[in-house]
This record gives C-alpha cells, structure tokens and sequence, in this order.
C-alpha cells in the first residue's frame, strides 16, 4: 500500500463485519468480540430480509439522528448472514455509509431474526424512509389503569385523562 494513502479518500468500498452470538448464556470465547442474544435466530427471514438491502437505495431510515450526510442514497454491493461455528456473522459491503447505517442495519437483521420485524418491514424501512413500522409505534397514554384483561393481551378501552406515560405498542404476529 502506498505511503500517502488516505482511507477515507482512496479506499473504493467498505466491508463491515458484525458477529452475533445467539443463545441462553454468553459463550466466554465470544464474549469481546461478539454480540450476545439471547435465544435464536431465524437466518432464513434475515437473509431474506438482508437481500432486500442490496444495490442503490435511499437508507435514511438506517441513519443516526448526528447523520450530516447531503443525500442519504447509498449502494451496498452486498449483505451475508451466515452461521459461522457458533455465530452469526453478518457482513455488509458498499462504497460509503451513513454514520451508523451498518450498527442500524445489523440491529434491525438481529430484530427479524427474532420476528420483531418480518423481512417485508425491511422494505416498507426502505421505502418510507423511517425505521419503524407503520404499524409498530410508540404511543402517548395518559393515566392508564391497568386491568386483568390488559395483561391477558385482549382489548382495553382507552380512557384518557391528566399526566402521561410512554408504553411501546407491538403488533402480535399472526399465529401460524
């Protein structure tokens, strides 16, 4: 490599490697270099969904908030997610990403592995521009009183009154 080579503006592609451990305990051999979750993941949604990301798209719903960027168009030349021994390595390559794109994007594979996202989420991201789903959002509830019947997962009638409180709403996947 030459001596006045510059990183930032001689390299012509990225390629980013992230390692997932999934699992009930953290294994003490990955436990620095990988990232632990617990229970498993299915790698055939994730990689479904990771060949949703590749080529030339708007990725501004995989950007942080401090993300400066003049256009959020970017081209991942590719997305694997492979079992590797006893991780999951998820590996991303392109020519230029937004600050935090590759954390977001692996954050968001490990979240349709554990069907928190289906791979048409990743998508709908894509399309929209924000990262959560039209139909998985955080509410505003004022003075909620739980009940039995909030517990068991059945409809609750809202009555709303003074004071606030932020609860996160998921949607319930159709039982198979």
């Amino acid at each position: 490599m030459p001596a006045d080579f510059d990183v930032r503006a001689d390299a012509t592609g990225k390629r980013y490697l992230y390692r997932v451990q999934p699992g009930p305990v953290r294994l003490p051999l990955w436990r620095r270099t990988a990232w632990h979750v617990k229970g498993r993941l299915d790698l055939p949604a994730m990689q479904q969904a990771a060949a949703l990301l590749v080529g030339s798209h708007d990725f501004a719903a995989f950007r942080s908030a401090q993300c400066t960027a003049a256009t959020t168009v970017r081209t991942v030349l590719g997305v694997d997610v492979a079992q590797v021994g006893d991780v999951v390595a998820i590996t991303v390559e392109g020519n230029a990403f937004l600050h935090n794109m590759v954390r977001i994007i692996a954050g968001t594979l490990v979240g349709v592995g554990k069907h928190r996202f289906a791979p048409d989420d990743v998508a709908q991201m894509l399309q929209s521009g924000d990262r959560v789903p039209a139909d998985l959002r955080l509410v505003q509830v004022k003075n909620l009183q739980c009940d039995e019947s909030a517990m068991t997962g059945e409809s609750v009638p809202a009555e709303v009154a003074e004071g606030s409180a932020v609860y996160n709403i998921h949607r319930r996947r159709p039982e198979a």
